[in-house]
């Protein structure tokens, strides 16, 4: 595991965490090897893998549904509070390695807080046995993993 870029840049106001989503452990991944003490948002699809959802439940977070933006009010109100927000504009770990539908639920939080949006780049978990993707991608049980973490940007009003 590392984790590259600047882990200051996770110490702006209103923090909101926009990362790709390789594996069903991504959630825990960011909890776990970023500085500041995150609420992951997590589909239920993220749930169904046992171990994944051992795990989450160790983290702080909150089941959302992507598509469906109303329900990210409680994340709205973190961010507005100033605690760091981890969110998958996905929603769903991508089955085919590449990028899937992206849904408007990071938007949405942006714009009703002003929020700090910190891209971050996962890479190395789709070779791991907790991706869904086949084929090309083949599983290894301890595949390198890489945490990116790009400068932060605001959305204009």
């Amino acid at each position: 595991m590392e984790v590259l870029g600047e882990r200051r840049l996770l110490e702006v106001a209103r923090p909101l965490l926009v990362a790709n989503h390789e594996s069903v452990l991504d959630a825990v991944l960011l909890a776990l090897f970023l500085p500041r003490e995150l609420t992951v948002a997590v589909s239920h699809e993220d749930l169904r893998h046992p171990l994944a959802r051992w795990l989450i439940g160790r983290v702080r977070h909150v089941v959302i549904e992507p598509a469906r933006p109303l329900e990210v009010r409680h994340l709205v109100r973190a961010v507005q509070r100033g605690q760091p927000v981890a969110i998958f504009p996905e929603g769903a770990v991508t089955s085919t390695g590449a990028l899937a539908k992206v849904y408007d639920a990071a938007g949405v939080i942006a714009a009703r807080c002003d929020a700090d949006i910190v891209p971050v780049a996962i890479q190395g978990a789709l070779y791991s046995r907790f991706s869904r993707v086949g084929g090309n991608f083949p599983k290894r049980w301890r595949p390198r993993v890489t945490l990116t973490v790009l400068p932060a940007v605001r959305l204009p009003a």
